[in-house]
């Protein structure tokens, strides 16, 4: 357990099209990881059991693109994939965390509404760059080997990490 810092640190830039009803998006987004650290995180806690993890991501993207769908993985030694919404624990008092984790609260950006093929913009601006800590809760023992991150199955960016 402990820190881990990513093989490579270096950004990687995902492109990404998508159909959405008649339209088609274009994810264009750069992506970089700083390090991905174990322990204690405020105002979160995991099931009996586990042990929380932390990524540390940096983005970049133009703030008018419509970034939705975000999935976050953290990869074991044996390709086991543990996501950012499995073993936390959310009680009744505890704050709703968007499942947009790789977006900044409360300056998400433009989204989508598949209902009404509307695109609406969001009441604060995304910054142009940003970062974003992701949570995951990994079975007590398992320390990952790698994070993947991507917005739309299959594609994806794997940081492999430093033992």
């Amino acid at each position: 357990m402990g820190d881990r810092t990513p093989s490579d640190g270096a950004p990687v830039r995902l492109v990404q099209t998508y159909p959405a009803n008649e339209r088609t998006f274009t994810i264009d987004v750069t992506v970089s990881l700083a390090g991905v650290r174990s322990g204690p995180v405020a105002d979160v806690t995991s099931v009996s059991g586990t042990s929380l993890w932390q990524a540390d991501f940096g983005f970049e993207a133009d703030p008018e693109a419509v970034l939705e769908a975000c999935r976050v993985r953290f990869v074991d030694a044996q390709g086991r994939e543990y996501d950012t919404h499995s073993g936390l624990e959310v009680g009744l008092d505890a704050p709703i965390r968007s499942l947009q984790t790789c977006l900044p609260e409360g300056a998400e950006g433009p989204s989508y509404d598949y209902f009404s093929d509307q695109v609406t913009p969001s009441e604060q601006p995304r910054p142009r760059s940003w970062r974003s800590l992701v949570v995951a809760a990994l079975p007590q023992g398992v320390t990952p080997v790698a994070v993947r991150i991507g917005f739309h199955q299959p594609d994806y960016v794997e940081f492999r990490l430093n033992r």
